[in-house]
């Protein structure tokens, strides 16, 4: 559609000039109220070269209707035209237009139907929009996954605050450092001068492993100086969370993938993905490390935990709205307790308060409770700070 007044074309033998504006009519021309008139309701008009105030109708707007002859080409229809006049516009398509470009060749001799030609790349076949982006995955801190499954894990509990987790593989030769959440603790640096660890294509340096960058290393377990190593198998920021599928007859494990590893001559950057097992009975974590065999460059952890396991719903902690979005998640306080002190007549109490775990402290540390009350079930209690010499240690449980 033309809004700055009609597309104006002549047609081949340059006899007539035709105005058209798809969609809205065309403007008023000629005398209006009189036979020779046309306005905004007609598709097509005509001049008349021999008298400037007559023009033709080629066809009214409401009278249109449409046919795609073939993919590509589509016939608009108008008819009731002055004097009986109606005309075919075939729009065409083509995409190397930027403007319209117009065709039309007066009807033969008896006949009133006229056929324009439009070229035009508006009368191209509009591609279908394509499919919005994959949402990313919801987002994840480095210690805990919300898996599609439902399943939530937490390996915050793998965190060595004071060292990495040193490993080695079936061979002896390598030490693998790795710590879960944050990153090396420590920095690892080459053993020899005569190395080349400048940056990689990737920005990871060719050799030594980065504190709180890198996610896991690879090293020689000798002292003596070597020109090998040590070597980045990933950084922290890399690391992309998912459910994946185990042993048959086994539950899905959590596991983690981290990329941009130092970089080999021959077969690109090195990368590590950590399988987490669930073992309940296991407080410290177990490893297991298998080498790529070239020209793989993944090294594939398995680090058998507790923490490795689903959290069950009454460790979880964690309320949701009606839309599962998170609302309120207390699971950084788990394993934590608070205490309160309070002055009263004639006794001090502590406070202890729970959070998304029972209570312990008040059995362990007073030893008493009232009958009935179990403190290691409940979710906070009372007990008096400093009883009086002699008398009975008391505890009071307020919730389960």
């Amino acid at each position: 559609m033309q809004r700055g007044g009609d597309y104006e074309f002549m047609d081949t033998e340059q006899r007539y000039t035709y105005y058209w504006n798809s969609c809205r009519g065309v403007e008023s021309r000629g005398s209006p109220g009189s036979e020779h008139h046309c306005g905004p309701y007609d598709a097509v008009c005509r001049n008349d070269p021999d008298d400037p105030n007559r023009f033709f109708s080629l066809g009214r707007l409401e009278t249109v209707s449409f046919l795609e002859t073939r993919p590509g080409f589509l016939v608009a229809g108008y008819q009731r035209g002055t004097g009986g006049r109606s005309v075919a516009i075939e729009i065409e398509c083509d995409r190397n237009a930027e403007a319209p470009r117009f065709e039309i060749t007066s009807p033969p001799e008896g006949s009133l139907n006229y056929v324009l030609i439009v070229h035009s790349l508006h009368g191209c076949v509009q591609q279908p929009p394509p499919p919005p982006p994959t949402p990313p995955p919801p987002a994840q801190n480095n210690c805990t996954y919300d898996a599609p499954s439902g399943n939530v894990y937490d390996v915050r509990g793998l965190v060595n605050a004071t060292s990495d987790w040193q490993f080695s593989d079936t061979d002896g030769q390598y030490d693998y450092h790795w710590n879960s959440c944050d990153g090396l603790k420590e920095d690892i640096l080459p053993n020899g001068s005569e190395q080349d660890c400048s940056p990689g294509d990737n920005g990871t340096p060719k050799c030594g492993c980065r504190a709180g960058i890198d996610a896991g290393c690879q090293a020689y377990q000798s002292t003596e100086p070597s020109e090998y190593g040590p070597y980045a198998l990933g950084t922290i920021e890399s690391a992309v969370w998912r459910e994946v599928d185990s042993d048959p007859g086994m539950p899905p494990v959590l596991s983690v993938a981290y990329s941009n590893g130092a970089e080999s001559e021959e077969y690109g950057a090195r990368s590590m993905r950590v399988d987490f097992q669930c073992f309940e009975e296991l407080s410290s974590p177990l490893f297991r490390i298998v080498s790529p065999v070239a020209p793989d460059v993944e090294y594939r952890v398995t680090v058998a935990s507790r923490h490795g396991c689903p959290l069950r719903d009454e460790d979880m902690c964690v309320l949701k709205g009606e839309d599962g979005t998170t609302e309120y998640d207390l699971r950084p306080l788990v394993g934590t307790t608070f205490t309160a002190d309070s002055t009263e007549t004639p006794f001090d109490y502590k406070y202890f308060i729970g959070v998304c775990s029972p209570v312990t402290q008040c059995a362990e540390a007073r030893g008493g409770t009232h009958p009935g009350d179990n403190p290691r079930d409940s979710a906070s209690c009372q007990v008096i700070a400093e009883p009086d010499p002699g008398s009975e240690p008391d505890t009071y449980t307020f919730s389960e």
